[in-house]
Formats: structure tokens, sequence, C-alpha cells
């Protein structure tokens, strides 16, 4: 077990990209101090309530960006600097240990081709699998009508359709992801098109189409979902509806973008317009 914890100080650099992060970002980064876990690289959006300093006195590198360029962007950032070959995304309202490192770094030298998630326990007591079944457009849609929340039978009936997750793939959820760094930026980094949520699904396609896995570890991360940024809940949710259309269009057409706008709430008034 020590020897895996030195291959995990060695080789393994911690990427967490902040946004107004400074309510979570301690805990999150005496998490990784306790379990020596290396160097920790601290990518700062544009923060204004001190979470770059708060990172450097905690003894992070800290690169901050200067503005709110979007989770891909400056994920992609953190990837290129880090000098380790191995990463380890991590999203500040999360925290680690160490047996999560240890079995992180025997799957990533065992099987070098692939992203590598642990399972996330949030505070309702829920727990989430980090390695998600690929989305198909019936999973685009029962996720944009379950926000309207108008349709409550509708998204029951889409969830029992046999498609309804897509059975040959998977994509990582990031908020803790392990991967070789030559493999993520062989793979395009994340994709930056998108600026919050839907980048992650994309890399998933991408480790598909490259021959790779999501793989599982046998590990539950302790996860305050969407509290990483002081973002209200109401922008949060036209974020990720954004990128939902954005995915939409790009998969399946500007017909189905175009459906899926009139079934969102925020976006209806652009619907006609042809942008976000």
């Amino acid at each position: 077990m020590g020897g895996e914890v030195g291959f995990v100080e060695r080789e393994l650099t911690t990427v967490i990209v902040t946004h107004n992060s400074a309510a979570v970002l301690s805990d999150c980064l005496a998490s990784l101090k306790r379990c020596a876990s290396g160097p920790v690289l601290v990518v700062d959006n544009g923060s204004t309530d001190g979470s770059a300093e708060l990172a450097r006195a905690a003894g992070a590198v800290v690169h901050e960006l200067g503005q709110n360029t979007g989770f891909a962007k400056a994920a992609n950032h953190g990837a290129r600097a880090a000098q380790s070959p191995f990463l380890c995304f991590l999203n500040p309202d999360c925290a680690v240990d160490a047996h999560l490192l240890e079995i992180a770094a025997e799957m990533l030298r065992q099987h070098k081709q692939c992203i590598a998630l642990p399972s996330f326990l949030h505070d309702d007591g829920i727990t989430i699998q980090g390695c998600q079944p690929g989305y198909t457009w019936e999973k685009l849609l029962a996720d944009v009508l379950e926000n309207n929340r108008n349709w409550p039978r509708v998204v029951r009936l889409i969830k029992r359709l046999p498609g309804y997750d897509a059975q040959n793939w998977q994509w990582p959820l990031c908020a803790c992801a392990f991967i070789a760094k030559d493999v993520f930026l062989g793979l395009g980094g994340f994709d930056e098109h998108y600026f919050l949520y839907m980048e992650d699904v994309e890399l998933g396609l991408s480790m598909l189409r490259a021959g790779g896995v999501v793989a599982a570890l046998d590990a539950t991360v302790r996860h305050h979902a969407q509290t990483g940024s002081a973002v209200s809940p109401d922008r949060r949710l036209r974020m990720l509806n954004t990128a939902r259309l954005q995915y939409a269009r790009r998969h399946y057409g500007a017909c189905f973008e175009w459906l899926l706008r009139l079934l969102v709430p925020q976006h209806r008034r652009t619907a006609t317009q042809g942008a976000i």
C-alpha cells in the first residue's frame, strides 16, 4: 500500500478548476494533503472571493486566468501545465482519501488507455456512479423535460424505453477523474466549445473512438454536488441546458435542437434566433 502512495506522490498531478469556490476549497485541499497526493494545480477562473489566495496559502500551485474561461478551457490549461504523467481532475466540492488514490494509481498503471472514476456520495445520501451510460436522444429529451418539471409521466415513459441508455459506451462524470496526461491530450482534452457541462460526455465519446475504456474504481468520493462555485441554481440550470442544446445540435441535428429549445423555458425566447 505504501508503495502505491509513493507512486501517486511522484506521478500524479491533481488539477482543480475554481470559480468563486472558497466556501468548499479548503476541505478539498485538506483531503489531498492528508493523503499526500502529490502536486496540486489550481486553475482559477477569475474568482473574486479569494479562492486563488486560499489555494496558494494551502501550498497549491495556482494559475490565475483572470476571467471565467469555462471549465473545459481551464482544465485543459491545467493538463498542459502539469509536469506529471498522470492527472486527476477534481472538483473543489469533492474530498478524496488515500484508498482512492492508491487504487486509481494501480488502474492507470495496468490500463493506461482509460479514464478511471469513483462513485460519488452526495449530501442527500444518494450515490451516483462515476461511469455513466452513454447519451441518446431519448436521454437528452428526458433530461430537458425533467428539469421543466411539467412532464413527469412522459419522463417516466421515456426512461422505460429500451434504447434510453446507449449500451456500447460510457462517459466519465469528471467531478473526480483519473487519466494519463498523454492519453488525455491525445484525445484533444475537453471540448472547449462547451463552457460548462457535457464536455465530459464528449470526452467519453472520444475515448470510445480511440478504443479506450471508462472504468469504475471500487471507491466512493464525498461530493457536495453543485456547490463548487458560487453560482445560483437558475444560472447553473441555464448553463446545463445550453450545453445540452449544443450537444443535441452536434449529434442529432438542428431540428432536434429546435425541439428541445421549445421545451426549455429560458430558451424559448431565442428558439427562432439560432443562438444560445
